[in-house]
């Protein structure tokens, strides 16, 4: 008997025309005495999976035939291979640790038809019988050795680990049950610097960065202050020494079967304030000026060193915005991997990389050029990626899925194998198709020649049922009015948008209202399809009614609590949640109840931000005020409580205001409110700051310390009018002795508004 077989894989439709054999209930699954646990778990899915699809329940055992063999075999780490026995039995087998467990999901997916789609979301097919060709055969190993999408802290990743490690992400914290993980060694995989320079002796400032200022700049976590002095002989002894202990640390700690990690990051604090002293600029200089050349001269040193002892380890050091260039007359040591981390152009940094588009898209030409020179000089490269945008003031609609299989492709013939990727889940990040970015972007991983329109196309059709269609059409709709918008994206506030305009809102109801009533009361398919309201209504209470929409803001606000709710629930460790509506709760409070101006700005074209709208930073609390517009500030006081040491002179200079452009690096305006025109009763004021033009990269900064700012330039400036002036005032409250005299309260500022008023 001939049968012709079709199954649906999840990189296409794949044929056998060849003689069958059956899986039924008389089968058992064996499994091996010595089976690790990642295999013992293995064995336990298929099992699960059989039982999900035909209802037959195989006994896991040590012996038998017919059966499904599940042990490991002669093959690499994350290497598979399903196929027949001669013997008729079926033999699910791969390397150690992941091997084995990768070829069990091979097996459900291809083998039963299965599909993961999202941490809340399977197709389990109903198969009244379990037929697969006599042929059947699957083998393989992902392309990329790390795979790594980070969704964000552990109040996400940990729950979102099972299914990640069902697309064979192996990049999450796993313990034997998923087969490990790709680990770093000790202390992490960025921003190290403070791990290794933490314990230096107290009295020894000439081991940190030297600022431009003249100040040494002691790191007090992984984003700084400051850096090392790379030069510094004794800098260069410790870090070698705390090197070897972390190694030696990892060796002594690793549990049974877990494999000791190969790779250790020297990597920069996340910040650009490299050391200025004597040495360092000499020993630049013969790098071409290039911080790069300094940083490979010090890593290079630790690499060398280290392979006498440790013949297998290999550094790895980023190449990051102020060593993103390539240095001259230096190349990495041959156990070196260069980390290419490009930022988007929202930031400061002289690639101005769009990262929701191609790398071979016009904006991203010089970006690109970058990691080809960096593969010129390197043994090894890898990257460090970024699929969402982090400096919007709120959530607004795009998506990055079209950009993702060519850039993967594009990292495949650089030779990258180690990828991670930024794409935290959490109240301020949150485009349209998230779930499908998760579920394209782990495939090609494994695979980047898989066909994405057929991956896309299955995807879609199982996730969203009925409503697949006019889900599909507008994922394609955003995809094609993005395009609208040449400039980066993240260099443009949501409100100037070319594509965001009245038309996208009524298109995109069209295409939700379709889908709604194609689902019908499938209460699992409207929530997937809320989660993608959610963007286009945050922008439809933001701007709305400046495009003369008509639509009731207390509905809207609504369904965006419900559909908010069902996202937390959705991603949020059930321990979390709680925290995570607080917190959105209160954001979606600021943009349905927008405060009224002041009587002074009612009739000028005027943006309002208030303290909930800041993005917070490790050294500026909000707080309740009562006081305060809309009940909360943001509060600079003791600095101690932050990790901070509170500089004698912080209270006693006049309050000063900037307006900083992030990409350029300069001061746009400056103001200063001497100390006799300070208010002296505690309670809030206006002070004007100033009038100027911005750009789009500019931010306000309150105090000299720096540390209440918030980035503005991506929610005022007008592209259409770039020559605009603009008149910005900030709401304040200075308290404590060091401002009222004879004040029993804390020396403290408080910011609770900022209003900049266009001519």
């Amino acid at each position: 008997m001939f049968l012709k077989i079709f199954l649906s894989l999840a990189f296409g439709m794949c044929a056998w025309t060849v003689s069958a054999f059956e899986i039924t209930n008389r089968w058992m699954i064996i499994l091996p005495g010595d089976a690790s646990e990642a295999e013992k778990f293995a064995a336990s899915e298929i099992r699960d999976y059989i039982q999900k699809t035909t209802g037959m329940n195989l006994k896991i055992t040590g012996e038998g035939s017919p059966a499904i063999i599940v042990r490991p075999g002669r093959f690499e780490s994350e290497e598979w291979l399903v196929q027949r026995e001669k013997n008729g039995d079926l033999l699910v087998t791969g390397g150690r640790p992941r091997g084995v467990l990768y070829g069990a999901y091979e097996f459900i997916e291809k083998g039963l038809g299965c599909r993961f789609l999202a941490n809340d979301a399977e197709y389990i097919p109903k198969l009244t019988k379990l037929n697969l060709p006599d042929d059947f055969k699957l083998a393989g190993k992902p392309v990329f050795t790390r795979r790594y999408i980070y969704v964000g802290s552990g109040d996400v990743w940990q729950h979102l680990q099972p299914f990640m490690s069902k697309l064979k992400q192996n990049g999450l914290p796993g313990g034997a049950k998923y087969g490990w993980s790709f680990k770093y060694g000790r202390p992490g995989a960025c921003h190290t610097y403070y791990s290794y320079s933490k314990d230096f002796p107290k009295d020894k400032e000439e081991y940190f960065t030297l600022s431009m200022e003249g100040k040494r700049l002691r790191a007090i976590s992984g984003i700084g202050p400051g850096q090392v002095c790379l030069t510094h002989p004794e800098v260069r002894r410790l870090f070698l020494e705390k090197l070897r202990s972390f190694i030696e640390l990892d060796r002594k700690n690793l549990k049974p079967g877990e494999p000791a990690p190969v790779i250790y990051a020297v990597s920069k604090n996340d910040n650009s304030d490299d050391c200025v002293c004597k040495k360092c600029l000499e020993l630049k200089k013969k790098f071409g000026g290039k911080q790069s050349g300094l940083m490979l001269d010090f890593t290079n040193y630790l690499a060398d060193e280290i392979q006498k002892e440790y013949p297998g380890i290999k550094i790895l050091t980023p190449a990051y915005t102020t060593t993103e260039d390539l240095p001259d007359g230096i190349k990495p040591s041959k156990n070196v991997i260069i980390e290419v981390a490009q930022l988007d152009s929202e930031f400061s940094t002289n690639l101005r990389r769009d990262v929701l588009r191609p790398l071979d898209h016009p904006n991203n030409e010089k970006a690109f050029a970058k990691f080809k020179e960096w593969g010129t000089i390197s043994r090894e490269v890898s990257v460090w990626d970024y699929w969402i945008l982090y400096k919007e003031r709120h959530v607004s609609p795009y998506t990055n899925v079209s950009a993702i299989p060519s850039n993967l492709r594009a990292y495949e013939k650089l030779g990258i194998k180690n990828f991670f990727v930024e794409a935290e889940i959490t109240s301020y990040a949150m485009p349209n198709f998230i779930d499908l970015r998760h579920y394209l972007g782990a495939k090609l991983m494994v695979d980047p020649g898989l066909n994405e329109r057929e991956i896309i196309d299955d995807f879609m059709k199982h996730f969203y049922g009925p409503a697949a269609k006019p889900m599909t059409a507008y994922l394609g709709y955003l995809e094609r009015r993005m395009k609208e918008e040449s400039r980066p994206l993240g260099s443009i506030a949501p409100s100037a948008r070319k594509y965001l305009d009245r038309q996208f809102f009524l298109d995109a109801e069209k295409f939700f209202s379709e889908a709604e009533k194609a689902a019908g009361n499938d209460h699992v398919l409207l929530k997937r399809i809320g989660q993608e309201r959610i963007p286009v209504d945050v922008c439809l209470l933001h701007f709305g009614k400046r495009l003369n929409i008509d639509f009731d803001r207390e509905t809207v606000t609504k369904r965006l609590r419900a559909n908010y709710e069902n996202f937390i629930e959705k991603y949020v460790l059930p321990s979390r949640r709680a925290a995570w509506k607080k917190e959105i709760g209160e954001k979606i409070d600021t943009w349905s109840n927008r405060l009224p101006l002041p009587p002074q700005f009612e009739q000028k074209k005027a943006y309002d931000f208030t303290a909930k709208s800041f993005t917070y930073s490790p050294v500026q609390q909000s707080v309740d005020d009562p006081e305060a517009a809309g009940g909360k500030a943001l509060m600079l006081s003791d600095l101690k409580k932050m990790g901070k040491e509170l500089d004698p002179d912080f209270h006693k200079k006049a309050l000063e205001f900037f307006l900083y452009d992030n990409l350029e690096k300069k001061t746009i305006l400056r103001s200063a409110v001497d100390r006799e025109k300070q208010a002296v009763d505690e309670k809030y004021h206006w002070y004007r700051v100033g009038k100027t033009r911005l750009t789009p990269s500019t931010r306000f900064v309150v105090h000299w310390a720096w540390w209440i700012s918030q980035n503005v330039g991506d929610a005022v400036f007008d592209p259409l009018e770039p020559n605009a002036q603009y008149e910005i005032w900030a709401s304040v409250k200075l308290t404590g002795p060091s401002y009222v005299p004879g004040s029993q309260k804390q020396d403290a500022i408080y910011l609770d508004r900022v209003i900049f008023v266009a001519d």
